[in-house]
């Protein structure tokens, strides 16, 4: 039996870079030989790709509703996409998942952070990332396109300030990985490879000692 694969969430603010960096992190990985997939959340199954064009399309969605749908899509995208790929060996790398969840309608939309972890262990069944890179910018870049995050653009700074704040927090955890997200497209690639590396290292290095 193959060996369980790595997961890794990439999160940050919109305009970061961080939808660019996941796909190259993909391409990185594959060209050392590592079987990748990525993936991004709400997303990655029909269920998920429906739910991320309804929160696009429709506005008046609300607060609680919207936290539903997006645990439903949750939901789904592990046990159809990333549970079963990780048991094949599969290194899965999503682009967003409860980080940007607790960031965005916990501390910047201002629901409930234990109800909203409960959502969280209910959804993925307590499957978490072995390693989230946060992706930080000081000046951030324009989002070259807006999908079901519009919603959040149109808030403000204040609510932009409360999630940079909130993944502050959550960037406490010890696996997450804070990587500067300034320079260009390469320079940033290379840190955020790094630090995936290390946690490839580390696994090698336990499987050794046993």
């Amino acid at each position: 039996m193959p060996s369980r694969g790595h997961f890794i969430a990439v999160e940050g603010l919109d305009g970061v870079g961080k939808s660019t960096q996941v796909q190259k992190l993909g391409d990185l990985l594959s060209e050392l030989g590592h079987q990748t997939v990525v993936t991004r959340e709400p997303g990655g199954t029909l269920l998920g790709e429906a739910v991320r064009d309804l929160m696009t399309s429709e506005k008046n969605v609300s607060l609680r509703a919207e936290a539903l749908l997006m645990s439903a899509a949750r939901a789904q995208h592990c046990e159809e996409l990333i549970e079963p790929a990780l048991a094949c060996g599969t290194t899965v790398i999503v682009d967003r998942f409860v980080g940007s969840f607790l960031a965005y309608q916990g501390y910047g939309r201002g629901m409930d952070i234990a109800s909203l972890r409960t959502l969280i262990d209910f959804s993925t069944n307590g499957l978490l990332p072995d390693m989230t890179i946060l992706l930080e910018s000081p000046t951030l870049r324009p989002p070259k396109t807006l999908r079901h995050d519009d919603r959040f653009e149109a808030l403000g700074s204040q609510f932009q300030e409360s999630v940079r704040s909130g993944y502050a927090l959550l960037a406490k955890q010890d696996s997450w990985v804070r990587v500067s997200g300034d320079g260009d497209e390469e320079q940033v690639a290379q840190r955020i490879l790094e630090n995936v590396l290390k946690l490839f290292a580390f696994e090698s290095v336990e499987i050794n000692d046993n």
